[in-house]
């Protein structure tokens, strides 16, 4: 008899320690469940320029130019949690466009011209100007530029939101 007492004693024991394990994996569990529920709350309640997409419709430009190789890229800042339009950099041949003014404009998803600053529609850039400041800054009407490797980066004179800009509009005469 003393060995089926034994027996019965090492089985209830081993049943109390699974019964005593048994809370510690309910509470770890609970645990993880309320921290991936907290840090899913964090981050579903952030929100970037309203959830609305930021996009400057690459691919559509029309271009009268003196470099047939003319292209364009937006950049953008955010002002107050909005975006707008930082930049617009120009990848042009200056030597091939001596003599000529670049004028950018902007324009929406319907073709209406954005306002880029001075309530003006353009901005009209004198290259030869731009090249000879040597890499300084050159004040335009509508907002500024200047040239690095054959970039002109143009800064507009007023902010602009990105979320308008469907279209850079690139002309030289």
């Amino acid at each position: 008899m003393a060995k089926k007492s034994v027996y019965v004693e090492q089985v209830h024991a081993r049943e109390e320690k699974g019964r005593k394990k048994w809370p510690l994996v309910v509470a770890g569990v609970a645990v993880l469940a309320v921290a991936g529920g907290i840090g899913s709350t964090f981050a579903a309640n952030i929100t970037l320029n309203g959830d609305a997409a930021v996009e400057f419709a690459q691919g559509t430009q029309v271009v009268s130019a003196c470099d047939p190789t003319i292209s364009t890229s937006l950049s953008s800042k955010v002002v107050s949690g909005e975006f707008y339009v930082q930049a617009v950099d120009v990848s042009v041949d200056t030597t091939a466009c001596t003599g000529a003014n670049l004028v950018v404009r902007l324009a929406d998803s319907s073709n209406n011209l954005l306002t880029i600053g001075s309530g003006s529609d353009l901005i009209s850039i004198d290259i030869d100007a731009v090249v000879a400041a040597n890499g300084d800054e050159v004040d335009f009407t509508s907002g500024t530029a200047s040239v690095t490797d054959g970039v002109i980066v143009i800064t507009p004179g007023s902010n602009v939101a990105a979320s308008s800009v469907d279209k850079v509009l690139i002309e030289t005469n």
